[in-house]
Order: structure tokens, then C-alpha cells, then sequence
């Protein structure tokens, strides 16, 4: 008889150790490499999928934090001020899980949104939680089907400041600084 947790409940610890690195990232304006090797560290029993996904998950929601934002912001009241007025951990969280929704074709969005909303309405309250099934169910209703092969590069593409485009675009053209920035 084995004594691991099921899959679901390692790849939920791997999605909530990626959100409290995010939560440090943005909060304590922690290095993420450091805060994520702690995260890992405190969690021993995650395998190295869970590892790995964990680890996508932190560089990919920095990545892409601005087009995080304005996807989750798209479908709250106040547009991403309302993400931006959360605490840290929550909007990491609704992050971790935009993030897996818009990005990753592996991840089904109701086990993003299921994951995140669990997560919150353990760690906050059932209104937030509430809040945060209306606006994930949202952004998944959203997703394109299929998903495009390089969701990950466009979703970071989305969040590349328009002041850094029209800076290199007088140097490399507009075609010039797409592909530049899609390499970086």
C-alpha cells in the first residue's frame, strides 16, 4: 500500500506552492528563484512533474503578469483594479490559475478554476471564493479551442509593456520586433 497522496492532491500542493512564490515575488519582492527552490524544499513529497509544473507555473505567470491581469480584469467589476485591490496570495492564486486556463493545453480550465477556488475559499472566505469561479469560469469561457501551439509565447507577447514595442520598433521594424521579442 503506498502512503503518497493522489496525483490531484500533489499537483494542488504544486499549484500552491507556485501561488505563495508569486504571493513572496510580489509581496516581499523576493527573488523567485530563491522563493521557489524554498517552496520546493518545504514540499519533499512532490514528484518531479509536480516539480516541474510548479516551476512553469511561477515563470510562466511572471511572464505574462500584465496579460494575467487584463484577462482576469476583463470580467471583474472594476476592470484589473479590482485584481490589483486583492492581497498578494489571492491575486496569485487567480493568476496560477489564468495562467494554466490560457496557456497550458494539459490542464482542463474547470481543474484551474476548482483548484483556485478551493484554494481561496480555504484560505479566505466563501464570497471571495465566489469571486473568483465567476471570474475564472469567464476567462475559460475565453480560451481558444483548440488551443494554439504557442499559447504560452502569445500570452506573453500580450504582456510585453507597448512602450518596450515602440521602443525597439524604430530599430528592428515592426516584423523585426515581434520576432525579437518572440525569441526572448
Amino acid at each position: 500500500m503506498s502512503t503518497r497522496a493522489p496525483r490531484t492532491t500533489r499537483t494542488a500542493d504544486a499549484r500552491q506552492r507556485a501561488a505563495e512564490v508569486l504571493a513572496r515575488v510580489e509581496a516581499d519582492r523576493a527573488f523567485a528563484a530563491a522563493a521557489l527552490d524554498a517552496a520546493l524544499d518545504r514540499a519533499p513529497a512532490l514528484d518531479p512533474r509536480d516539480r516541474g509544473f510548479a516551476t512553469e507555473l511561477v515563470y510562466g505567470a511572471l511572464r505574462s503578469l500584465g496579460a494575467l491581469d487584463a484577462a482576469l480584469g476583463r470580467h471583474a467589476r472594476d476592470g484589473v483594479r479590482s485584481i490589483l485591490k486583492l492581497d498578494p496570495w489571492t491575486r496569485a492564486v487567480l493568476r496560477v490559475a489564468a495562467y494554466q486556463i490560457l496557456a497550458l493545453d494539459r490542464v482542463p480550465p474547470r481543474a484551474a478554476v476548482s483548484a483556485a477556488v478551493d484554494a481561496i475559499r480555504a484560505q479566505r472566505s466563501a464570497g471571495l471564493a465566489g469571486f473568483a469561479n465567476a471570474v475564472l469560469r469567464k476567462v475559460a469561457a475565453d480560451r481558444p479551442d483548440p488551443m494554439p501551439p504557442d499559447a504560452r509565447v502569445e500570452l506573453a507577447m500580450r504582456a510585453v509593456p507597448d512602450e518596450v514595442f515602440s521602443r525597439i520598433t524604430p530599430l528592428l521594424g515592426d516584423d523585426g520586433a515581434r520576432a525579437h521579442l518572440r525569441a526572448a
